[in-house]
């Protein structure tokens, strides 16, 4: 569903959007993209998500924030923390 922004422009939630390739080893960059389709790539890397839902800008569902930073070092085992949008 589209959600309203500043300015009466509406945004919509890009369901189809992936995690743009990433070296191994290094965090992927998560921003715009889903749980799900984070989850995914987490899991295939073997790392953990560790999920923070909060208000942002950003469309509804959708991460707006990560830790560790896009390119940082990532392994199996570690731990990714996602910000997801509940919406403005």
């Amino acid at each position: 569903s589209a959600t309203p922004t500043a300015g009466g422009a509406t945004r919509t939630p890009v369901s189809g959007a992936t995690v743009a390739p990433f070296e191994q080893g290094t965090a992927p960059d998560f921003t715009g993209v889903t749980r799900d389709e984070a989850q995914r790539v987490l899991n295939e890397i073997g790392a953990t998500p560790l999920i923070v839902e909060a208000a942002d800008s950003s469309a509804a569902g959708l991460i707006f924030d990560q830790s560790p930073a896009p390119g940082g070092d990532l392994g199996a085992g570690d731990v990714v923390t996602l910000f997801i949008s509940r919406g403005p």
